[in-house]
């Protein structure tokens, strides 16, 4: 199993947190600055992969990943998300 922690302190705009969500999930590309794309590849992921995001709530755009993310965990089987 994949093991991803995120620590959102001193993140200050959305693109920050874009690309380091793509970073650590080893996307092989950018997965774009947008819900609709980070969607698409957190629903292609294909094995067991838990990730676990510190400090989404303390940003003014977390609830719009938080959603996506949510969504991205319940669409597919590999994923599981925690959020603290």
């Amino acid at each position: 199993m994949k093991e991803i922690t995120i620590n959102c302190a001193g993140l200050t705009q959305a693109s920050e947190l874009y690309a380091l969500l793509s970073k650590q999930l080893d996307f092989p590309n950018p997965c774009g600055n947008t819900p609709d794309a980070l969607y698409e590849c957190l629903t292609a992921i294909n094995q067991e992969t838990h990730v676990t995001i510190f400090g989404l709530a303390d940003l003014a755009f977390g609830e719009i990943f938080r959603s996506t993310l949510m969504d991205a965990e319940a669409d597919n089987f590999w994923l599981n998300i925690s959020i603290a």
